[in-house]
């Protein structure tokens, strides 16, 4: 059962917008929530599995790793940064956003994403246990090492 913690964070108001910074990790871990605020910026990690998120907003900032492992995920907004790790195993997400930078590792194991935009960017390693995925554009930079099989069509 998730804790009742306190989160530590800022509001700013720019023009009419309100923004909510987070200056550390945000886990929110099997909570029942399932959409996140516009213009929330997370400067750790944001730790989202098992949560009834379905969708993330196009202006989410991640400086450290995002987990979105196991919700219902279908689809990233396009040019999204994380700075860390992102974990998409078990969500069903099947497209990947073009211009899709990730800091860290990306693990798409058990996803149905079938190919990789050729402007993606992963400074780590890739796990691509149980895809479609057969093959890595060559303009994809990726980093470290490719893990994974590819699933029995």
């Amino acid at each position: 059962m998730p804790s009742n913690r306190k989160i530590r964070a800022n509001l700013q108001v720019v023009g009419d917008r309100l923004h909510v910074i987070v200056a550390g990790d945000l886990d929110l871990t099997g909570h029942d929530i399932s959409s996140l605020p516009e213009n929330l910026n997370v400067r750790g990690g944001l730790y989202l599995s098992g949560t009834r998120i379905t969708a993330v907003p196009d202006n989410l900032s991640v400086g450290g790793s995002l987990d979105l492992s196991g919700t219902g995920i279908s689809a990233l907004p396009p040019n999204f940064t994380v700075g860390g790790n992102l974990y998409l195993n078990r969500a069903p997400i099947s497209v990947l956003p073009d211009n899709l930078f990730i800091g860290g590792s990306l693990d798409l194991s058990g996803t149905a994403v079938r190919s990789l935009p050729e402007s993606l960017t992963v400074c780590g390693h890739i796990c691509l246990d149980g895809t479609g995925i057969s093959e890595i554009p060559t303009s994809a930079n990726i980093g470290g090492k490719v893990h994974g099989r590819k699933t029995p069509s």
